[in-house]
């Protein structure tokens, strides 16, 4: 998945392990945070992508 927030974009891996890919310009502790969250979603992110690419 892609993150972008100001001008900082970040790809994350969800499938099969969260994992950053690529980060240019968030902070160490925005990649830690991001990261988190991801995690914390990551069935409802997998899930969502099913249901909209698999209808």
């Amino acid at each position: 998945m892609h993150v972008e927030k100001a001008g900082a974009r970040a790809k994350i891996q969800v499938v099969p392990d969260v994992k950053l890919l690529e980060n240019k310009g968030f902070s160490p502790a925005a990649i830690k945070k991001i990261l988190k969250v991801v995690e914390e979603a990551r069935e409802e992110i997998i899930d969502a992508w099913e249901s909209y690419f698999n209808d």
